[in-house]
């Protein structure tokens, strides 16, 4: 039993520790995302004009 609930709770920390890394990578994305589609707003804005 107290085995057990030793490693659930290594489970749980190593869990935590991947979805914060998650939540971070994917920030990460979104803003590289966002930028990527500012700047083709803006060239396709240019082409235009």
């Amino acid at each position: 039993m107290h085995k057990y609930h030793n490693k659930n709770t290594i489970f749980v920390k190593k869990a935590k520790i991947i979805v914060s890394n998650l939540k971070r990578t994917l920030a990460f994305y979104t803003n590289i995302l966002g930028l990527t589609l500012v700047k083709e707003e803006a060239g396709a804005a240019q082409l235009g004009t």
